[in-house]
């Protein structure tokens, strides 16, 4: 669901890039700052708090969006995705273009 959202985010021209290892947000934020970065918050064992703090330290990441893309039965409180770090939130089972059409709007305000 992820890279089919980032796909149609680009082909629309906003600069977006899906997260299949946590790991790698790190290592992306040093070298790039997408517009957008979607990231499966069940992926991965680290610790998503720790993860979001390090993004938001980062010079590049103020302009960026963070979304946390969730399983339908997650324990994730909208709340405690806010409270991490994240700009909002999908939980799985969402239609993908009408995500992609949330972000477009707002990407481009």
């Amino acid at each position: 669901m992820g890279e089919s959202i980032a796909l149609l985010l680009r082909l629309r021209g906003v600069s977006a890039v899906n997260v299949r290892e946590l790991e790698a947000v790190q290592l992306m934020l040093e070298h790039w700052s997408p517009g957008v970065l979607l990231i499966d918050t069940r992926l991965g064992s680290v610790n998503i708090d720790r993860l979001m703090r390090y993004a938001r330290r980062e010079a590049g990441s103020a302009q960026m969006l963070f979304v946390a893309l969730t399983g339908n039965m997650s324990n994730e409180s909208p709340a405690e995705i806010r409270k991490a770090g994240f700009d909002g939130f999908f939980r799985r089972l969402c239609p993908v273009w009408r995500i992609a059409d949330i972000l477009d709007e707002y990407w481009h305000r």
